[in-house]
């Protein structure tokens, strides 16, 4: 091959590679026609004429056809006859090997088959065929194909093909992630929107009596906020001897699994009037049968006599909601697969930095990809705090990175209002909730909104700060390095007797109709639930000052900065178990990139036969935990009863507070949650090796 050859080669490879990226940062934008831009990439890149998408469909006598959808030409190429193009066909009327070969996920080239009588019949008998037919698979399903036409002869090189497929995995991908999106909106949309217009209260707690969720109606009757329920105590909102029976039924209820009812049951309503329900109480049960707590239905009998009528139909409407329990297990099932189809994009996403780090713009182009992924999984993780009924999520937080977006948000909705942000030097990570500690920053900001009501500013600080024990001591809380995070306005400020009673549940300096006086109450009980601290520094007329104090995560700093033995590595092997081909396949070259021998399995018996042969050398088993027959808990178990001080790092799409593994992981168990980045994943073999410098 001559030097001008190999130059085109390498041309045609970057080209292609930049439209893969391409490809990848418009299947995860969201954006509308998105499918039809990454076409219209693909119609460029190849340098084909016309790119063409058939969608597999099952007609009336059940027979697998496939639909024109999408037609893509280039200019100056003369336009279709849509009279004589075919919109249709069933692949039983393709040339045989058409049908087996795309059936089979191989690519056709036309040319090498008589076109037969579908060519003939679409066409109306002119010669024109796609050169290439790429078929669309997710896992085994088969949605259909996009064809490649050439009006020229064209030779198809392995590169081509290549590429052809890479593309053709991420749009399967996008086509499985749009179905799964799409199941989990209805899901959550129908759930929320019945038990939101139901005539009746509704209400969760878990084991300890705590509220986890009202509905509206709740909210109306006992006229509360429903910041006023979420986090309180049931004992709080009924009087003493409604206390005692309500905790009888329950018990009751736990013990027998049995609905079960209260005739009268006096709730004290925000302005201090008591009234009268009646409601039925039912347990709350995982797809596992763990209890997890209680749900109600609750109607008003202050003002009726027919309460046997009213039970029968409370009786009738728990029926509706226990049905629709399923709904909120189904989300975080399909929002696990989404986080799957994620790593599978975001291995190749780390695959392309490695090795195009030196090419700035095709490096940035897959940053904006890594980027739009982390949004991608952001979003998913929030479906599974909806499946998950809101529980507290812990994880690793770059406060700058967090205050980044709350600033750009609330910049939006309050534009009289100029926020200015100062970060000194490196700041530590903290551990916690980000949802909560996001509300945290947006009520503070709210607060100092309402008493800026002609603008003003927001001055926020953000610096490590190392916390004595005197001060410690003082606050409740443990010595040792903290992040110190500064909030102060140009606001009116607090007189004395304000600043006492700020963090009081329910005090306002606001008329009722404008607050409920839980704001500050929440962040202080957010900041207190993540061994926090806050303090404040208030005059009338000066503004008011916030100073938040939250324990660093050190050692996710030195993890971060944390650099590999490659010496180590070299002789280190690593047994892979997950079920999931393309993503088994992906993390085996990531494995490989970070200087590690892998052998990997597809299903635990594979992983137990390949870790008695390797027994030696492994040093590390990287496990799925949802897999079919035997999961990746009990797969570990048969591990550590070969080895028992095999180390094992667990692997899902799920987080790992879900239901799904409550109480199955021992103390200090080593976990990863998909999607993850190659650089991520060195920071936890690096700790769970200890390979560092």
């Amino acid at each position: 091959m001559g030097s001008s050859d190999k130059i085109c080669e390498k041309n045609t490879m970057l080209a292609y590679y930049k439209g893969l990226a391409t490809c990848s940062k418009e299947l995860i934008s969201g954006k509308p026609n998105a499918f039809v831009r990454v076409l219209r990439e693909l119609l460029g890149v190849t340098g084909v004429d016309r790119v063409v998408f058939y969608e597999n469909f099952m007609d009336a006598d059940d027979r697998l056809c496939a639909r024109n959808v999408h037609l893509l030409m280039n200019q100056g190429i003369e336009g279709p006859d849509r009279l004589t193009a075919k919109g249709w066909f069933a692949y039983e009327d393709l040339s045989p090997e058409w049908a087996a070969s795309l059936g089979q996920g191989e690519i056709v080239i036309v040319d090498q088959w008589d076109g037969g009588k579908f060519e003939k019949e679409k066409n109306n008998g002119i010669k024109r065929d796609f050169s290439l037919l790429v078929p669309l698979f997710t896992g085994t399903h088969w949605h259909g194909f996009i064809g490649f036409e050439a009006l020229t002869p064209r030779s198809w090189q392995p590169m081509d093909i290549d590429f052809l497929t890479t593309a053709a995995e991420m749009v399967g991908g996008y086509i499985e992630k749009e179905f799964y999106i799409s199941a989990l909106i209805k899901g959550e949309e129908r759930y929320r929107s019945i038990i939101e217009n139901i005539d009746e209260g509704y209400y969760e707690i878990n084991l300890l009596g705590v509220f986890t969720f009202v509905n509206r109606r709740l909210c109306r009757m006992t006229r509360r906020a429903r910041d006023g329920f979420i986090g309180t105590n049931f004992k709080e909102v009924v009087d003493p001897e409604t206390a005692r029976l309500i905790k009888e039924v329950a018990k009751n209820v736990y013990e027998t699994g049995v609905p079960s009812g209260l005739n009268q049951t006096r709730v004290i309503r925000e302005d201090g009037s008591v009234v009268v329900y009646e409601h039925s109480i039912a347990l709350i049960e995982d797809a596992q049968g763990r209890k997890k707590g209680f749900r109600g239905i609750v109607r008003d009998v202050t003002e009726t006599l027919d309460h046997e009528e009213k039970r029968k139909a409370l009786e009738e409407k728990y029926l509706q909601v226990e049905k629709l329990e399923s709904i909120a297990t189904l989300a975080g099932g399909l929002a696990h697969e989404f986080n799957n189809l994620l790593m599978g994009i975001q291995g190749n996403t780390s695959l392309l930095l490695v090795k195009y780090h030196s090419h700035p713009e095709i490096a940035d182009k897959v940053r904006n990809i890594e980027r739009c992924i982390k949004r991608g999984a952001e979003v998913t993780n929030k479906l599974l705090g909806f499946a998950r009924s809101g529980k507290y999520q812990e994880t690793e937080l770059d406060l700058n990175l967090l205050l980044n977006g709350v600033c750009d948000l609330f910049g939006r909705t309050r534009k009289d209002i100029r926020i200015f942000q100062n970060c000194n030097g490196e700041v530590y990570p903290v551990r916690g909730d980000s949802a909560q500690i996001e509300q945290v920053f947006l009520n503070l900001f709210l607060n100092s909104a309402q008493a800026m009501p002609g603008g003003g500013e927001i001055h926020i600080t953000v610096e490590n700060h190392p916390v004595d024990e005197a001060f410690a001591f003082l606050h409740d809380a443990e010595p040792g390095e903290y992040v110190r995070i500064t909030v102060a306005d140009t606001g009116t400020g607090m007189d004395a007797a304000t600043r006492k009673r700020v963090f009081e549940p329910f005090f306002t300096t606001k008329e009722r109709v404008r607050g409920t006086g839980l704001g500050l109450a929440s962040v202080y009980g957010i900041v207190k639930n993540h061994s926090g601290m806050i303090t404040l520094d208030s005059k009338q007329g000066e503004g008011t000052c916030f100073i938040i104090y939250l324990p660093a995560s050190v050692h996710g700093q030195q993890a971060r900065s944390a650099e590999p033995d490659s010496s180590d590595k070299q002789l280190s092997t690593i047994l892979l178990v997950d079920d999931e081909k393309t993503v088994l396949e992906i993390n085996v070259e990531i494995l490989e990139v970070l200087g590690y021998r892998v052998v990997a399995a597809e299903n635990s018996w594979d992983a137990v036969e390949l870790f008695v042969e390797n027994l030696e050398t492994v040093v590390l088993v990287i496990m799925d935990v949802i897999m079919p027959d035997r999961n990746g808990f009990e797969t570990a178990r048969l591990l550590r009863e070969i080895k028992e001080d095999v180390k094992i790092l667990f692997v899902s799409g799920f987080p790992k507070g879900h239901d799904q593994f409550e109480d199955a992981f021992k103390a200090n168990e080593q976990f990863i949650q998909k999607p993850y980045t190659l650089e991520e994943l060195e920071i936890v073999l690096n700790r769970v090796l200890d390979n560092r410098r």
